[in-house]
């Protein structure tokens, strides 16, 4: 374990690793240190956010009422202390809003608690994550689009009170919400930006300005504190929103040596995070839209693309072209990679698994193009960028290897399959190397089973091969992991050959086993081989299909029948053993959906390599 975490890893890591972990020892055992790490901040002004209230009222404006009264209804939610939590369910955080409280457990966080002395897991008090999506403040959006749509006072009203209870309960450094400095983050850039939408109204007041104050104040010493541990020991989306929270901060003190020093650091990020193709580092299209998320409102609040490299821009023009390629017609992409529900800025009435929302942004601020016909998804992009001269353009998807990103598609009209096979140079979250998401039309019939929660057992099972569309040898692991998130023993990306209508790809794992998986889509028919070379006489070899939560399966000798209400999508058929078994699938945090997942066994043997075959014929 060690030497591969020395390799895989590097020596720069784990220096760095060490001297956070000393720098929280030493804090637990002198608490009054932590001034040693404090700096000094005066926030100088809050008008930053560069919102075009007009642009965004015509949208609104123009809602169906039923769509108005959606957001009406959340807003009025939102009033009582029931937020929209994780993109998907309505979670009661009570009247008077208990910014400490866990809803699900029960159970309330010490608020009298300095940041360092909280776990980061407690199994009883539950999922922190719990207490961090409520003060993200996403729900304040609901407030402010309230307001425009009915120019009612009460959703400001709901804002100036709010505002005002976090600050009562939230001294700074102390309690669950000062823990994180990405969380410190989304939340300064999330309430300066419905402070300036309601200012472009006339509304504000001496007391509402004073408590945003404090709390940016407080959250910006957040992340200035305690930086070093997401840019030099995780580097990932929590490096970009806090870095945008360096930038905000600057700017907002007019502190302009902070301000370039921040601005050298994103490009220097996004050289490292994104690929030349525009592969995200995370391997999860979650923060994938996550991070391109945060430079729309970085161009937002620095008054355009100018701050950007052209290689940043390419890069970040690239990673939505990705996301493109990768959806049905309705937006939805596969539930690739680690998934926590994270969507910053819920601006559009589209659901959750819906990226139009976010590669319209980046086309509109970064390329001024609509590439999409106007829809609800449309709202984002109104809230980040002036859109009245966005030339229209037209992009077609296809087959693609995006071989950086480890991401490789075969498209036929409106059939689709995406296979991941990644050659690691950072650490893995999920292990889903050959993994295949199957779509027929707008379904996806074979999926990747999700997250669930990064703090339960659960979530630790779907961290393994059997939660994905791949291969699973029996006690042997594409990857060795350590609860919760380090994997080591890195599988091997080996020769990938691709064309439009097949892909030839295998990977080497450290645990003892080859996979090599040959896909060829012709017409209506998915034909499907893999080839698993064991370096014993292991028997227990397995491979998983895992269908969505609105799919039935039937059972037929050796057909499975793939259906739903409106009737037949596509069977499955294989010479080979198999069995349907009882599990689940999680498109939304902390959320879980029968599904079944068919199980085949290798019992066939050419050239001592196990042998499986499958024939996927869709139903036209």
């Amino acid at each position: 374990m060690i030497i591969s975490i020395l390799k895989e890893y590097g020596f720069k890591w784990i220096f760095n690793r060490t001297l956070y972990a000393l720098k929280i020892k030493t804090l637990k055992i002198f608490p009054f240190s932590d001034v040693l790490f404090e700096k000094k901040v005066k926030i100088k002004n809050l008008d930053i956010y560069n919102i075009n209230g007009l642009q965004i009222e015509g949208f609104l404006i123009n809602l169906t009422k039923i769509e108005k009264q959606n957001i009406i209804d959340l807003a009025d939610l939102a009033l009582q202390g029931k937020i929209k939590a994780f993109s998907s369910t309505i979670i009661d955080y009570g009247l008077n809003v208990q910014w400490n409280y866990n809803p699900l457990t029960n159970k309330y966080f010490n608020k009298n608690l300095k940041w360092f002395k909280i776990p980061d897991f407690d199994k009883e008090k539950g999922d922190i994550k719990v207490i961090w999506e409520l003060s993200r403040f996403t729900h304040f959006f609901y407030f402010l689009r309230a307001y425009i749509i009915t120019k009612n006072i009460k959703y400001f009203n709901g804002f100036i009170n709010q505002v005002k209870s976090w600050v009562y309960l939230n001294r700074y450094s102390y309690g669950p919400n000062y823990k994180c400095g990405q969380e410190a983050s989304l939340r300064m850039m999330n309430l300066l930006l419905v402070f300036s939408g309601f200012k472009f109204y006339g509304l504000t007041t001496n007391e509402l300005e004073n408590n945003i104050k404090i709390i940016v104040e407080g959250s910006y010493r957040k992340i200035l504190s305690n930086f070093f541990y997401s840019h030099k020991c995780i580097r990932n989306n929590h490096t970009f929103s806090e870095i945008c929270g360096l930038i905000l901060g600057s700017l907002l003190e007019k502190n302009t040596n902070r301000y370039n020093k921040a601005l050298h650091l994103l490009n220097r990020e996004i050289i490292y995070q994104f690929s030349c193709d525009g592969g995200y580092i995370q391997k999860s299209f979650n923060y994938q839209r996550f991070s391109l998320d945060i430079m729309c409102y970085i161009a937002n609040i620095t008054k355009g693309t100018s701050v950007f490299t052209d290689e940043s821009i390419s890069r970040i023009i690239n990673s939505a072209k990705i996301l493109y390629n990768v959806q049905n017609k309705d937006g939805y992409v596969p539930n690739y990679g680690a998934n926590d529900g994270s969507n910053i800025f819920p601006l559009a009435l589209t659901d959750f698994r819906d990226f139009r929302p976010i590669v319209d942004s980046i086309y509109s601020i970064f390329k001024k193009e609509n590439i999409y016909p106007k829809g609800l998804f449309s709202e984002k992009k109104y809230w980040f960028t002036e859109c009245k001269s966005l030339k229209k353009t037209k992009l077609e998807k296809s087959s693609f290897s995006f071989d950086d990103a480890g991401l490789y598609g075969i498209r036929n009209n409106e059939n689709f399959i995406m296979i991941s096979n990644n050659k690691f140079l950072t650490r893995p979250s999920h292990m889903d190397q050959n993994h295949i998401d199957v779509w027929v039309g707008k379904y996806n019939i074979f999926c990747d089973s999700g997250t669930y929660s990064y703090s339960s057992k659960i979530g630790v099972g779907l961290l393994k091969n059997n939660a994905h569309n791949t291969i699973s040898v029996l006690n042997k692991p594409q990857m060795s992991f350590k609860e919760p998130f380090l994997i080591y023993d890195w599988t091997k990306k080996d020769i990938v050959i691709h064309s439009i209508n097949s892909y030839d790809g295998a990977i080497i794992s450290k645990n003892g086993y080859t996979h090599r998986r040959l896909i060829n889509l012709k017409k209506n028919i998915i034909l499907i081989e893999d080839i698993i070379a064991v370096d014993n006489d292991d028997n227990n070899v397995y491979s998983y299909f895992i269908t969505c939560q609105d799919i039935e399966v039937n059972k037929i000798n050796n057909t499975v029948l793939i259906k739903r209400k409106n009737g037949l999508i596509a069977t499955l058929k294989s010479i080979d053993e198999f069995d349907v078994l009882d599990g689940f699938v999680s498109f939304y945090y902390l959320n879980k959906d029968k599904a079944k997942i068919i199980r085949f066994k290798a019992k066939r043997r050419i050239n001592k390599n196990h042998i499986l075959n499958y024939e996927i014929v869709i139903n036209n």
